[in-house]
C-alpha cells in the first residue's frame, strides 16, 4: 500500500469516527428529558381532566375540584412531595395530540383503558372499574332485555368523536346511526341529546346518569338488562415510553390498594 493510499484510509477513518461521535452526541442532545424527572424538579404534576361524576367534578361557584379521581391523584402527589395543577380541560377529539405535545403530563380523569390511539397513549393499572348503561326516553321500553335491538339503522345514538362511549358504541352497535355532538362537550351532554329527542340512546356510566337524574328527574330511564352494557377499567392516561412515570403511578395505586387507602377515599 502506498503512502498516499494509507493517508487516504486514515482520513476516511477519522471522518467516520467523527461522524459517529457527532451523530451520537446529536442523539443525546435531541433526547427528551425523562418526564418523571421533570415533574420531580418542577414539584408539580400537571393534569388534564374532564368532568365525569363521581370521578371528577367541579363546583360551579367555587371552581373547586372534587371526586374519587381527584382525591386519588391528590393523595398520590401529597405522599410523594408533589402538588397537582389542573391545567387543561380536554377536548375529546384532540386530547391525544395535546398529551403528545405536553399540554399536560397525565390525563388525570376516569380514563377508559381501550385500544384507542395505539402508540400515542399508555395506561396505568386500573384503579377502579365502572359499569356502562344505556339510557332512553322515560316511556321507551322496546329495548328492555333486548340489547341486540339497539344495533339497528333505525336507532340513533348520542355520540362525539374521540370519547370512550362512542368507541364502544361503534364496537357493539356498528349498524346504529349517530347524532354527533361537538367534541368539547361534557359527558352529561350525551344524555341531553336523548332528552332533547335528537338521539334515541346514550351510553354513559351509571354514575353519570345518577348525577344527571338528580338535576333532571324523570326525563330518562335506564334500559333494563341482565348485565351492564360494558364494564370499563378506569385508569390514568400518559404518553407511551414514559416508563418511570407509569411505574411511579402503578406502584402508588398498588400500595394504596394493599393498604386499603384506595377503598377509603
Amino acid at each position: 500500500m502506498s503512502r498516499c493510499q494509507a493517508l487516504a484510509l486514515l482520513v476516511v477513518a477519522a471522518l467516520v469516527s467523527w461522524g459517529v461521535a457527532t451523530f451520537s452526541q446529536g442523539e443525546r442532545t435531541a433526547e427528551k428529558p425523562d418526564l418523571y424527572d421533570t415533574i420531580r424538579e418542577r414539584g408539580t404534576l400537571r393534569c388534564g381532566y374532564f368532568v365525569e361524576p363521581p370521578f371528577t367534578m367541579i363546583d360551579v361557584n367555587t371552581k373547586a375540584f372534587s371526586g374519587f379521581t381527584v382525591d386519588l391523584i391528590n393523595e398520590i402527589a401529597a405522599q410523594n412531595g408533589l402538588k397537582v395543577e389542573w391545567v387543561a380541560s380536554i377536548n375529546f377529539s384532540t386530547w391525544l395530540e395535546d398529551l403528545q405535545h405536553g399540554r399536560f403530563d397525565v390525563l388525570c380523569g376516569s380514563t377508559f383503558a381501550i385500544p384507542h390511539g395505539a402508540g400515542r397513549v399508555d395506561y396505568t393499572i386500573p384503579y377502579a372499574f365502572a359499569a356502562l348503561g344505556a339510557y332512553v326516553q322515560k316511556d321507551v321500553t322496546k329495548f328492555d332485555n333486548n340489547l341486540a335491538a339497539l344495533d339497528s339503522p333505525e336507532v340513533v345514538f348520542s355520540a362525539t368523536d374521540g370519547d370512550g362511549y362512542t368507541l364502544i358504541k361503534r364496537k357493539l352497535f356498528p349498524h346504529a346511526k349517530e347524532h354527533n355532538l361537538p367534541s368539547n362537550i361534557q359527558v352529561s351532554d350525551l344524555l341531553l341529546g336523548v332528552a332533547g329527542r335528537k338521539a334515541d340512546v346514550a351510553l354513559v356510566l351509571k354514575s353519570v346518569f345518577q348525577d344527571f337524574n338528580q338535576s333532571n328527574p324523570g326525563l330518562l330511564r335506564e334500559v333494563a338488562l341482565d348485565a351492564p352494557v360494558y364494564t370499563y377499567p378506569i385508569t390514568f392516561g400518559l404518553r407511551p415510553h414514559e416508563h418511570t412515570l407509569r411505574q411511579f403511578l402503578d406502584t402508588n395505586i398498588r400500595t394504596m390498594q394493599a393498604t386499603g387507602e384506595l377503598q377509603r377515599l
